[in-house]
């Protein structure tokens, strides 16, 4: 996963606590079987608490996917966050989990 983000808090010259942030997800996926060539195209969904991704695409010539952009001004993903990803293809369909590393 790169997970890219940005929070900021500021008092405003009426004494006020203001806020922003942005943050980016984009989940990688590394197909780890010797058949690149044969696995077409596939589909996918990432599942998090602070919401979703899903597509279809093929793999580049390394077995890696980079998924969708992910943007989003939502909530932050937390390090207690778990993800839960399908990925289906020729027929076949795997789902894990994601935990951050400690």
């Amino acid at each position: 996963m790169i997970y890219r983000y940005y929070e900021y808090w500021w008092e405003d010259s009426g004494g006020r606590w203001q806020y922003e942030n942005w943050q980016t997800e984009r989940p990688v996926l590394k197909y780890k079987g010797k058949d690149i060539e044969d696995v077409g195209e596939i589909s996918y969904t990432c599942m998090a608490p602070s919401g979703g991704m899903s597509g279809h695409t093929t793999l580049d010539q390394n077995g890696y996917v980079i998924t969708g952009s992910g943007e989003s001004n939502g909530a932050l993903t937390r390090k207690d966050d778990i993800y839960t990803v399908t990925v289906e293809w020729n027929g076949r369909r795997e789902t894990f989990t994601l935990r951050a590393a400690p």
